[in-house]
């Protein structure tokens, strides 16, 4: 990550990212607004088209 950076994507598996301490101890990286996927099972027990919103929310384009 970049000073610079206003948002975050990551997988699933960085869940809690933003309360870990390492990032709430850098100015920086508390700053961004991070946007992490949804576990499998989660995502799986979501209505479809929640499950479409969820998954094009997180593409990078």
């Amino acid at each position: 990550m970049r000073p610079d950076d206003e948002v975050g994507y990551a997988d699933s598996g960085y869940q809690g990212v933003a309360k870990r301490p390492e990032i709430i101890g850098d100015p920086d990286l508390a700053k961004i607004d991070w946007r992490v996927a949804a576990r499998k099972s989660k995502l799986k027990a979501m209505p479809a088209h929640d499950q479409e919103v969820e998954v094009k929310s997180l593409l990078v384009v």
